[in-house]
């Protein structure tokens, strides 16, 4: 033991749970020669401390150093300082009063209680240094509890809000519980449990290295907690947050390293979990704000209320994002990894951050969520909401539900579904690379919404749903599918590049673009135009009837139904040729004039082809006729 500044009115000791002879007794001699008084009494015994008593100096602010044997109890008057040091083992020690106490036990399993001269919990500052051995100590007042080596109780005797207490608990599987001031818990090296108090406090409690659990401050009495942080350290640890930590209580728990657990507080408004390095188990409550998985693979789950803002981050590693809120807004980060985003309700962003993500939109009818896959092969899917899904980079999957969504693959060869209902239509809109789009099967009907499909560069292939009202092919050799709704025709854009445009049995209209397209009509009404200077090629079908209008290249034009009556115009270039796959040259009764520049081809079946800027006319027994 070393004492330093030892005078009537002050003593500042700094006391080791191991102390020699030699050192102890140099110690009590200069104690003694100060005019301090000094006892060792017998095992058992009874000591009073006070003013005026025999075994100390009468001046009301002198102090005491006291050497005890086992199970002694200590008065202490309230305007004394006792140091108590107990060296014998397995010490039961009950120290009684309201004064400032210090005690320091040695080796052993002792017991160590302050308690007031008016029976209740409450005693002036204490400090004990509980030393080697399974101790259990019930401090007083603000107290500062070391439990050494050993598996220790250390129990706050902090009765009054805002008086605090320190409790360390050394090596070994310690437990800590805090009082009612903002007091201070470290469980030290060990699986230790640590328990915050009650009242308007703020706590903090930190589980060191190993595997420990924390719970946060508790109802007693009708009022709760003030807040606290828990700091799970190195370990796979537990931390609560509290069941009924008080309303507008702010709670910060962190895991640390190692896979963690960590619940949140379901009063407190302001929660925030950090799990740390390691896979870890966030579970956030009605008042949880933040809950960040850290590196490892994390699974984190939201159940906030009450309008607030919550972000769920799950960090680096493959991590599981969960949303809950009710009454407020969400958003959920994936980071890096390949992360799996479920969203909720009330989430409004969802992005799953580089690598390979699975994104859900948890959306209901009248909200939306936003869903951004970023970097990486992603897998995005619309709820019942109208949601914003954006594939990013990497070769993604966009899957839309039964609201008016919009779906952008970005860079990468994407596929995209639209899920769109009767009464909604969805954007499809490949982006940059080589895409597949597919409509809706969920026919719109006239005056209902339909679907856009938009592949952007690359070479797409867009195929029409039931319910596709247009589709662009944009730059790149894109194929075309129009759809197949009963009612609604579709439009057909192919764009730049080298297009392959089919129509359906509806009235629909194919734009080839520039390019050398090809245009194929189907069994409805069809209009086949195309903008290019290269040639292009038309190709009608068996049952259809169709309109075609040429570039101004080389275009060959094909007729298949020997009963429709079309109408073709070669436009510009000097070589346009019409085939005729239904007719033999034999069929041929006449080509005379017809309105608006146009030449009636005439067939023994009365059928009757108008066309203009045709050179050449072909028959399916190879004979032509130059026009």
């Amino acid at each position: 033991m070393a004492t330093s500044n030892l005078n009537q009115t002050d003593l500042e000791a700094a006391i080791s749970s191991t102390i020699d002879q030699a050192t102890r007794q140099q110690i009590l001699d200069d104690l003694i020669a100060a005019g301090i008084g000094y006892t060792s009494p017998d095992d058992g015994a009874t000591i009073p401390v006070q003013e005026g008593a025999a075994i100390s100096n009468p001046d009301p602010d002198a102090n005491v150093l006291i050497e005890i044997n086992p199970n002694n109890t200590v008065y202490v008057d309230a305007n004394l300082k006792a140091i108590i040091e107990a060296t014998d083992s397995d010490v039961m020690l009950s120290v009684i009063g309201s004064g400032p106490v210090l005690v320091a036990t040695g080796a052993g399993n002792d017991y160590v209680s302050f308690v007031s001269s008016r029976g209740t919990d409450f005693i002036g500052d204490t400090t004990v240094f509980a030393g080697a051995g399974n101790d259990t100590v019930f401090g007083g007042g603000a107290s500062e509890l070391h439990g050494g080596s050993g598996d220790d109780v250390l129990v706050s005797g902090s009765v009054e809000e805002g008086k605090p207490s320190t409790l360390y608990g050394g090596t070994g599987s310690d437990t800590l519980i805090g009082g009612w001031g903002d007091d201070s818990l470290y469980g030290g090296d060990g699986d230790d449990w640590l328990s915050a108090g009650p009242g308007l406090s703020y706590e903090v409690l930190d589980g060191g290295p190993g595997n420990d659990t924390l719970v946060g401050g508790q109802y007693l009495l009708g009022v709760g907690g003030f807040g606290g942080e828990l700091d799970g350290g190195a370990g796979d640890d537990v931390l609560y947050a509290g069941e009924w930590v008080r309303p507008g209580s702010m709670m910060m728990l962190s895991g640390g390293d190692g896979n963690d657990t960590l619940h949140g507080a379901a009063s407190a408004l302001d929660n925030t979990m950090d799990g740390g390095d390691g896979n870890d188990l966030l579970v956030g409550s009605a008042g949880t704000v933040a809950e960040y998985g850290g590196s490892g693979n994390d699974i984190l789950y939201s159940n906030a209320r009450d309008l607030l803002e919550v972000v769920l981050e799950g960090g680096a590693g493959d991590d599981t994002l969960v949303g809950g809120v009710i009454g407020g807004s969400e958003t959920l980060h994936g980071d890096a990894g390949n992360d799996l985003l479920v969203g909720a309700d009330e989430t409004v962003s969802e992005y799953g951050g580089s690598d390979n993500d699975v994104l859900y939109s948890g959306s209901v009818a009248g909200h939306g969520s936003f869903l951004s896959g970023d970097d990486g092969n992603d897998s995005l899917y619309a709820g019942a909401g109208n949601d914003l899904l954006v594939g990013g980079a990497g070769n993604d999957l966009l899957v839309g539900g039964a609201g008016s969504d919009s779906l952008y693959g970005g860079a990468g060869d994407d596929v995209l579904y639209s899920g769109s209902n009767s009464l909604h239509g969805t954007l499809l809109d490949g982006g940059d690379g080589n895409d597949v789009l597919y409509g809706s099967p969920h026919s719109g009907g006239p005056g209902h919404y339909s679907d856009t499909l938009q592949g952007g560069a690359g070479n797409d292939t867009l195929i029409g749903g039931t319910g596709t009202n247009f589709e662009h092919g944009g730059s790149g050799n894109d194929v075309l599918y129009a759809g197949s709704d009963a009612l609604r025709a579709t439009v057909l854009f192919g764009d730049d590049g080298n297009d392959v445009l089919y129509g359906s049995a509806r009235n629909d209209s194919l734009y080839g673009g520039a390019g050398n397209d090809t245009l194929v009509a189907g069994s409805g009404h069809q209009w086949l135009m195309s903008d290019g200077n290269d040639g292009s090629s038309f190709i009608g079908s068996a049952i259809g009837t169709a309109s075609m209008v040429g570039g101004a290249g080389q275009d060959y034009f094909y007729l298949s139904n020997p009963h429709s009556s079309d109408t073709i115009d070669g436009r510009g270039g000097d070589k346009d040729a019409l085939t005729f796959l239904d007719h033999a040259s034999a069929d041929l009764t006449g080509i005379s004039a017809g309105n608006n520049g146009f030449l009636e081809v005439s067939f023994s079946n009365g059928q009757v082809t108008h066309v203009t800027n045709i050179e050449y006319l072909i028959f399916n027994d190879g004979q032509s006729i130059r026009l």
